[in-house]
């Protein structure tokens, strides 16, 4: 985690050299304050509940078709998907500009952003895969 602090103070200070000038110089608070500790808190939570149930859910013996059903674990999981982005679009709204909190084409380009990456996360490794003939794939 430190060497991420770094890595960020870094980068920081090579975009900020990079965009000044002679004539307009770019000053940059880094200073951390309890919104950056908060966002970084939640990060971590997330990441630890991700990481911490996603095996257990792997472990369970459900079939596929039977979570793809409609009121399966797919349509649970995309409701409380929307509704933990609302409670953190409420908790950011502070840091929008321009925008509202619950602006609804921000929330379908989100929506629509993260399925094309998973549709690709799905299916270049499996077109890779439809390549190999299935007496290589199990002989190596």
């Amino acid at each position: 985690m430190c060497a991420g602090f770094f890595v960020a103070y870094w980068l920081s200070t090579t975009l900020v050299a990079w965009l000044s000038t002679d004539n307009s110089r770019i000053v940059l608070n880094r200073g951390a304050d309890r919104r950056t500790f908060a966002v970084l808190s939640a990060l971590a939570v997330v990441a630890c509940a991700i990481f911490g149930v996603s095996p257990a859910l792997r472990a369970t013996a459900a079939a596929p078709a039977d979570a793809l059903q409609p009121g399966g674990r797919s349509a649970t999981g995309a409701a409380c998907g929307v509704a933990l982005a609302a409670l953190a679009a409420r908790s950011a709204a502070g840091l929008l500009y321009g925008i509202d909190a619950l602006d609804a084409p921000s929330f379908a380009a989100a929506a629509a952003l993260l399925w094309i990456t998973g549709l690709l996360a799905a299916w270049v490794p499996a077109r890779r895969a439809a390549r190999v003939a299935p007496t290589v794939a199990i002989r190596d």
